[in-house]
């Protein structure tokens, strides 16, 4: 009797999870069509919109199948305060954030490949894209823990001891504007991408929810092939056997070839944070680097 009341029990909540995956997907495809046909102001809004909808159904789903259950909500609040902030902030900086700087330089005609987004030609040239932009991102971010001064910046994403959906948006403000710099320009100055590649861009970048999320979600064979929340819990893990492992944003490829990932085993999911706990104040997160004098872990 008890184990029927446990199979009921496990099909509703794996319904439920449905549930709320497909609402999540519908919401985010809605968004994109929103952006694609409105004006800059309700693309300003449906950004923010995304967000919270990212948020509010990603919270649904860590509560069902947590990777690490009693997480402070003192934590969550600064994250989400924080994220809005972030995301004012990078509505106000526009053309020099990631899809904003590629439009940009592609109207003056800059980028020495250009991308077809006709008929099934669309499929290898959004791959392209997708892994130029990955092998960037991969780039920068070792960059970010090799060199102090960038790490000095980019420790305020470490320092989060409860890991979830909300620690998406905790990066230093500044580290956008360098991200535009590092990544951004030179895929720009590389490829010339019509809207359609960067709707897809836009659409594949909606996995940095998934890969923070507080989820006991092991994606098995095919931890290799993309990101997932155990295998970047891993980069964030307190565990020094986990430290310079896993970078990949999207695709854990490039950590396969440079020798930086950690197979993620069964039932793996460790502590985050850094070495030495930190109690952050809201006014601590727009000036962490000179609050913060860590070396990279």
């Amino acid at each position: 009797m008890t184990a029927q009341k446990n199979n009921a029990r496990l099909r509703k909540r794996r319904g439920l999870l449905l549930l709320l995956l497909a609402l999540w997907a519908t919401v985010f495809i809605t968004s994109i069509i929103l952006c694609l046909k409105s004006d800059s102001k309700i693309f300003d809004l449906t950004s923010l919109g995304i967000m919270v909808g990212a948020f509010a159904i990603g919270m649904a789903l860590e509560r069902l199948a947590p990777a690490e259950r009693g997480q402070p909500k003192r934590s969550v609040a600064l994250n989400v305060g924080y994220a809005f902030l972030i995301q004012s902030y990078t509505i106000l900086q526009g053309p020099l954030i990631a899809i904003g700087t590629i439009t940009l330089l592609n109207h003056f005609g800059l980028g020495l490949i250009t991308l077809s987004e006709k008929g099934w030609l669309l499929l290898p040239s959004a791959a392209a894209y997708l892994l130029t932009m990955d092998f960037m991102e991969y780039l920068f971010h070792r960059a970010q823990h090799r060199f102090p001064f960038l790490w000095a910046m980019h420790s305020f994403h470490h320092s989060d001891r409860a890991m979830n959906i909300t620690t998406t948006f905790r990066h230093f403000w500044f580290e956008r504007t360098l991200h535009a710099i590092a990544v951004s320009l030179p895929v720009a100055l590389l490829f010339k991408a019509p809207p359609e590649v960067l709707v897809v861009y836009g659409l594949w970048s909606w996995n940095d929810y998934f890969t923070h999320m507080n989820l006991r979600l092991s994606l098995g064979p095919f931890w290799g092939v993309i990101n997932g929340p155990q295998y970047h819990r891993i980069h964030h893990s307190l565990l020094p056997e986990h430290w310079n492992k896993n970078f990949a944003d999207h695709f854990p490829i490039f950590d396969v070839l440079f020798g930086t990932h950690h197979k993620p085993k069964p039932g793996e999911f460790p502590p985050t944070g850094l070495e030495e706990e930190v109690h952050i104040k809201f006014a601590d997160t727009l000036l962490w680097p000179l609050r913060s004098r860590r070396k990279p872990d």
